[in-house]
């Protein structure tokens, strides 16, 4: 059978889902002004996600392959997740790009859209983060070691900034 959601406040289509002897086969997201977001298929245990932006094109690929106890064994490609704040759900939160299974780049975004933070990884370890203004403009970045512990740069937090130099805190 098949399963909607609905936005409230215009009354309009969110999701809809296709389901056969209790599982998901295929969900497809819209935006609030109609068109597609998000298109996942579920076969043989493998996930993917099609996301696109509002003019059809398709702006990120994710693959994920899920064993019989529902745990991700591989991961691939890009995935979008948006702001579930009401108002904002067509907002990018997050962007994860995976490669090899494994962590690559990690975009951080503020709840008004513009980049606040890029991480990038080697093996899930971070090696570097950098920083944006509200504009989007580079700010400041962080350099972390091999071993993925804060090593030269400044981290910026919400009311702290805390400066790194050969892997002491300054």
């Amino acid at each position: 059978g098949n399963h909607i959601d609905l936005y409230y406040n215009p009354l309009q289509l969110k999701s809809n889902s296709e389901h056969k002897d209790g599982s998901l086969l295929k969900k497809t997201q819209y935006y609030r002004t109609g068109e597609i977001k998000e298109v996942q298929v579920l076969k043989d245990l493998f996930n993917t996600f099609t996301q696109h932006n509002r003019n059809g094109e398709v702006i990120a690929v994710y693959k994920e392959k899920t064993d019989p106890d529902s745990y991700t064994t591989i991961n691939e490609g890009t995935q979008i997740l948006y702001n579930s704040e009401i108002g904002k759900e067509d907002l990018m939160e997050f962007k994860y790009v995976y490669k090899d299974s494994s962590l690559f780049e990690l975009y951080e975004y503020s709840s008004e859209g513009t980049l606040k933070q890029l991480t990038e990884y080697n093996d899930y370890y971070p090696t570097k983060v950098t920083y944006f203004d509200k504009k989007g403009q580079k700010e400041s970045e962080l350099i972390y070691n091999e071993s993925g512990s804060p090593q030269d740069g400044i981290e910026k937090s919400e009311n702290i900034n805390r400066v790194y130099s050969n892997g002491n805190l300054v």
